[in-house]
């Protein structure tokens, strides 16, 4: 089974190379370099969340071949991992197997929180988007400056959520995100006729993940293992 994992705003896609070094081999990973992002620095940033996630789906429906796949993203990864998997439903194409969504609100929470939390009147919480690439940095991610304008793109995203999902959702947080405080990442329920796999918190502020790759690829990789039989993570 492939598991594709959406990075963060700013974030290459080189960042889930320790996630990929605990997964079982049963589980291959296949982290997207988004425009602007890593070896695509060259490339114009995202400015329309709805259709990048209608390129992916594009990619991912052509790279997967109709083998099964899974989605894994953090914060603005996860929202793209939700717009990408709204994409492949509106075409009618095969979905992900399991979305797993890391430190996201639910859609219909999405923009409320955002205007309330990250946007300002004057823009978008530059302080805040600034802490997180600190929090990178300290872990060992090699993150140039978010530009301004991605960061708005994002953070003012209006999620269209048009009917539930198929799949089920695993939602994963940290216990001390100020960003997506774990109170308010309940709800995704209703944005799937699956149920949630999980709900998981881990130690940690926003970027918990940074700190926990290996308790990460445990919990992912049971939560495809517990997948219905034509669904689990095969040998290849």
């Amino acid at each position: 089974m492939r598991l594709y994992c959406f990075p963060f705003v700013g974030a290459p896609a080189e960042m889930y190379l320790p996630l990929e070094a605990h997964l079982p081999e049963t589980v291959e990973l296949c982290a997207l370099e988004l425009p602007g992002h890593g070896a695509r620095s060259r490339e114009p940033l995202t400015r329309d969340v709805t259709a990048l996630g209608r390129t992916v789906a594009d990619v991912v429906s052509r790279d997967a071949a109709g083998r099964p796949f899974a989605f894994f993203g953090h914060c603005a990864g996860a929202l793209l991992a939700y717009e990408t998997a709204c994409a492949l439903s509106a075409a009618h194409l095969p979905g992900p197997v399991l979305l797993a969504v890391s430190a996201l609100v639910p859609p219909h929470r999405y923009a409320p929180h955002m205007a309330a939390t990250v946007c300002r009147p004057t823009g978008v919480n530059m302080a805040l988007v600034a802490e997180m690439i600190r929090d990178a940095r300290r872990c060992g991610v090699a993150m140039a400056a978010i530009s301004k304008a991605e960061a708005v793109a994002y953070s003012t995203h209006t999620p269209a959520y048009p009917r539930p999902l198929t799949c089920p959702v695993t939602v994963m947080g940290g216990s001390d995100d100020s960003v997506f405080p774990p109170d308010r990442l309940d709800g995704w329920a209703a944005h799937t006729t699956a149920g949630l796999k999980a709900f998981r918190l881990y130690p940690g502020r926003h970027l918990y993940l940074l700190d926990h790759w290996r308790q990460l690829a445990d919990d992912l990789a049971e939560d495809l293992d517990a997948l219905p039989h034509d669904a689990r993570p095969v040998q290849f």
